[in-house]
Order: C-alpha cells, then structure tokens, then sequence
C-alpha cells in the first residue's frame, strides 16, 4: 500500500468520534471544532475509502456495516498509536532493550535471575516480546531475540549462549499405570510434542536405540510452549521431553519424575540473535555480557548437580 493513500491520523480521529457519539454535534464539542469540520472530515474519509461510513437522517447519523468493520480497526490503530507514544515519551532518553523471547526460557530461566540484572543497572529497561520463530529483528523493531534451533536468521547474527538437555519425564501414576520400565516401552505409550519440533522424539529413540517406524507426530498430543507440556505431562497426559531448567523448577512437586536419567541427553542450543548491519547499543552489550555471566554460573552448578549421586 501506498503511504499517500492512507488515511491522516486526524481523519481517523474524527470518525471514531462521530462513530462513538453517533452525532457530528457532539464530536465536535468533544474534538474542539467545528460541526462542518467533522462533517468534512468524514466525507474526505468516505471518499477516500469509496464507501459510506454513515447514513445521513436529518440530525441523525447511523454508522453503517462498512463503517462498523472499520471502525474496529481504526480503534486497535489509534490504541496501539497512543500506547506506543505514551512509552516513548516515558522512556525517552533512557537505556532500553526491545527483546525478543521465547516464553518457556524467560519464565523458568530468565525471569528468576532478571532482578540481579535490575539491582546492577537500575536505569536499563526492557521491553520482552514472546515469539515462537523466527523473525525480521529491523522490522519489527526489536534489538536482539533469544531463541532456540538453529542460528539462521536472516540478515542478524546468532551467538551461541547456552546448549540445554532435553529430559524425558511424565507423572509419577502414569509410568506406574503404563509399565514404563526402559526406554523401548515408551514407543508404546502416548507422547506428548512440542509443535514446533515433531522430530524430537524421534531422535531421543535414535539415541536411545529403540527402533521406530515412520514418523511420531502423528501419535499423542502436541503444544505451543513447553510450560503447558509440563503440566499436561504432570496431569498424566503422557510422556514429554522438556529441557532440564523446566524439569527442574517443576519436579518439586512431585508431579513428574525423569524417566532414564542415566541414558545420554537430547539436547538442543539457544542462541542471542540481533542485527548483523546495525551497531549493537551499550544496553543491548551490558545485557548480553550479563547474559554470558549468569549462564556461566548455571552451567556449573548443572555440571555439580549431575555429577551427585541421585
């Protein structure tokens, strides 16, 4: 679309005026001009559109269908509009990160640790944005993203933080109920995916030996987002395989339990994406050397942790 042929933010203004008033009088009053000015402005948009927005009756104005349908959009525009000017008024001239995450890791890892990082620099702010994929950093105004898979975004480098272990578990009543005693009987009963990574489980039993034919995503339930696989593995659902810091926040309870923990891990890499043709900023730098830090220190505690009796 052509920026020429969109709308003025005032020609907006004005319609979801009149529209919520459903008299030109009042929007006037409201808007501080006059009622020949709402009336012009309205009839500028409608020709604009090629639509009427209203049917004119004496003094009275009624929205049309048209008019409805698109009044709904004007009202998330000039929202999402005033939102994002209200923050950038907020924030200007202080530190910011837009960032990017996916939801599992800032819950159950990041999240726990971000009041360090807020006590260390109290002036940094951060904007989080949950995303499933990948994504256009420039484009959609985001400063760097942290995601798992691969490191192939297009036009941004991806800097390796971190590789994770991917645990099988289910509840404890399940692997009673099923007869789960080694990892061959868990072909057999239901599994639970992750949508976006339907050939997990079908690498966990290559590298647990088992033999399987065809593909798996076909069989049992699959999720968005690995914290709704953990609770649907934790009601008993079936057997999921979720990254170790998850595991670990959630077998407290006692609602699931690894299942083989001396067989060697799946695992998979979350990387720190951002731009590879714009200048990193000095938030974004401060946060990623905090980044590395904290990993550092998780990294070794994982390490004592596996090298502990169970």
């Amino acid at each position: 679309m052509r920026i020429g042929s969109v709308p003025s933010t005032q020609l907006l203004i004005v319609f979801e005026c009149a529209a919520r008033h459903s008299n030109f009088t009042r929007a006037s009053e409201e808007l501080f001009i006059t009622q020949a000015a709402v009336s012009h402005s309205v009839r500028q948009l409608e020709t604009l559109l090629g639509f009427d927005l209203f049917v004119r009756a004496k003094r009275r104005v009624t929205i049309t269908q048209q008019g409805r349908d698109y009044l709904i959009d004007v009202r998330r525009i000039l929202t999402e509009l005033a939102e994002t000017t209200h923050r950038i008024m907020a924030l200007a001239g202080a530190p910011t990160i837009n960032l990017a995450v996916v939801p599992t890791f800032s819950t159950y890892w990041m999240i726990p640790r971000l009041p360090g990082f807020l006590a260390r620099y109290p002036d940094i702010t951060i904007n989080f944005r949950t995303r499933l994929a990948p994504f256009d950093i420039r484009a959609e105004g985001v400063d760097a993203a942290i995601h798992n898979g691969e490191p192939t975004w297009r036009g941004a480098v991806g800097e390796y933080l971190m590789t994770e272990e991917m645990l099988p578990v289910c509840s404890p009543a399940f692997r009673r109920d099923q007869g789960i005693e080694k990892p061959s009987d868990v072909k057999d009963v239901r599994l639970l995916h992750l949508a976006t990574r339907f050939s997990a489980w079908n690498d966990w039993f290559t590298l647990a030996g088992v033999e399987v034919t065809g593909s798996l995503r076909h069989r049992g339930l699959a999720f968005d987002q690995f914290g709704i696989l953990a609770r649907a593995a934790a009601a008993g659902a079936g057997v999921a395989l979720l990254p170790r810091f998850l595991v670990d926040a959630e077998k407290g309870g006692g609602d699931i339990e690894i299942l083989f923990p001396d067989m060697p891990k799946l695992s998979h890499d979350y990387y720190l994406a951002y731009s590879g043709s714009a200048p990193m900023s000095a938030a974004v730098d401060t946060f990623r050397s905090w980044l590395v830090e904290e990993i550092g220190k998780w990294s070794n505690g994982a390490t004592e942790a596996s090298a502990r009796p169970a």
